[in-house]
């Protein structure tokens, strides 16, 4: 079943993550430190979009906010050529895909879920055009074993649709040396509340319709590794004052949904800055 899934497109990823907020003097030393011992992956430089489904009472995203535990979440994703990229994230090594949430392009289910410190991530690849203008995606058919069928199991259970959207400026990394290690770097980091408009992709694009989350120049890494952090990588973030924070795309664009002012989101990590432009309490003045 495995090896079918496999040749249908289907990935199953298992990893730690660990999270850090950069300004752009930290972003440069980061690079500087990287060297050239990484180098952009077959998505490099792109836009992504992200369609988080959840329930009427958004349960899904409200269960995340317990500590500890057991934590899932499903969205759509999708990776196309850059909107509005930035000199400082510019490389003639970084790959341009094509626009994201054509009617013909591809698109990814994913079934993320967390505990005890570790991400499982299970993802299958869908054309665009098979959903339907609600947003729905094509649930698999009953005999459908493995993850097309806990896919549908999860979707039909909780009677999903499309809560919000997520989308940002990444460029992505993988280790010369050690191609399970991933860095990627997100900028323009905003949301849109609501699901699929009329003829699927009409609406989604228009940068200034999205709410910011973190923007300006300020970057979100993302460290994710199959195993420990390499030694001489974690040593030069810690010499660098560079610690990993807690940060959540889906949770401070809830918290913004129903708590829009900036001195509601107690729930963060407690702070001394708020990055301009943002809603983002951060956790030190980086």
């Amino acid at each position: 079943m495995k090896s079918q899934e496999a040749a249908a497109g289907a990935t199953y990823l298992r990893r730690y993550e660990q999270k850090y907020v950069l300004n752009e003097d930290r972003y440069q030393g980061v690079m500087e430190l990287l060297g050239g011992n990484y180098y952009p992956d077959i998505y490099g430089k792109s836009i992504v979009y992200s369609v988080y489904y959840d329930t009427s009472d958004n349960r899904i995203i409200r269960k995340a906010f317990t500590k500890g535990g057991y934590r899932e979440k499903l969205r759509l994703r999708s990776y196309g050529a850059p909107e509005h990229s930035t000199e400082t994230m510019a490389s003639s090594r970084e790959r341009v895909l094509g626009s994201p949430l054509e009617t013909g392009a591809t698109v990814y289910v994913e079934l993320k879920k967390k505990y005890r410190g570790l991400t499982y991530k299970r993802r299958f690849p869908v054309s665009f055009g098979s959903f339907d203008d609600s947003g729905v995606p094509p649930l698999p058919s009953p005999e459908k074993r493995g993850l097309y069928a806990e896919f549908a199991w999860f979707y039909r259970r909780y009677d999903l649709s499309p809560a919000f959207f997520i989308r940002y400026d990444r460029l992505a990394l993988r280790c010369t040396d050690n191609p399970t290690i991933r860095i990627t770097f997100d900028t323009n980091i905003c949301f849109r509340r609501g699901g699929f408009t009329s003829g699927q992709a009409d609406g989604l694009v228009p940068f200034s319709n999205w709410t910011p989350i973190l923007s300006g120049p300020y970057y979100l890494m993302e460290l994710k590794t199959v195993n420990a952090i390499p030694l001489d990588l974690s040593r030069g973030l810690s010499r660098a004052g560079i610690f990993s924070v807690s940060f959540s795309k889906s949770k401070i664009a809830y918290q913004l949904m129903v708590k829009p002012k900036q001195d509601r989101l107690p729930w963060f990590i407690a702070a001394n800055t708020i990055v301009p432009g943002t809603a983002v309490i951060l956790k030190e003045a980086i």
